[in-house]
């Protein structure tokens, strides 16, 4: 394979936001491409997670590639999309059309990575979040 997305989620509970990012690498290691995307929504873990894997496909397609690895540090939902076992009722709608979009490209392995091997993604993923606490603790200090 010649590219690999790496996924990732992260929620701040506090907020009611989450944070999804994905990065693109060559075969190199060279990324090729970074997409980050808040989520204004009180999502739980496996929701967003979900939610980074779909925006992972739909940015690798946006960018025209279609063979690729799709690594992300949730067993559960590469489980489900491996089709390895049952998705939660919970995210199986947003699953099912993941899996629809994936039919659309030539070849995706699917890969599992922990947590620790997925960090560059996991650190954008909670840049999002950093960024809308601290420009929404800007904003009430403009506004006083």
């Amino acid at each position: 394979m010649d590219f690999k997305v790496n996924v990732d989620g992260a929620v701040c509970a506090t907020q009611k936001e989450a944070g999804v990012a994905v990065i693109i690498m060559d075969a190199q290691g060279l990324v090729i491409g970074a997409l980050r995307k808040k989520i204004k929504a009180p999502l739980g873990a496996i929701e967003v997670e979900v939610k980074a894997y779909e925006a992972g496909v739909q940015f690798a397609k946006d960018m025209g590639i279609q063979e690729f690895i799709l690594e992300g540090d949730s067993l559960t939902i590469s489980n489900s999309l491996a089709e390895h076992s049952l998705a939660p009722s919970v995210v199986a709608p947003i699953l099912d059309g993941i899996v629809s979009s994936l039919q659309e490209v030539y070849c995706v392995v699917l890969s599992h990575v922990r947590r620790q091997g997925n960090r560059p993604v996991h650190l954008l993923a909670k840049h999002v979040l950093a960024l809308m606490i601290f420009l929404y603790g800007l904003k009430s200090i403009l506004i006083s």
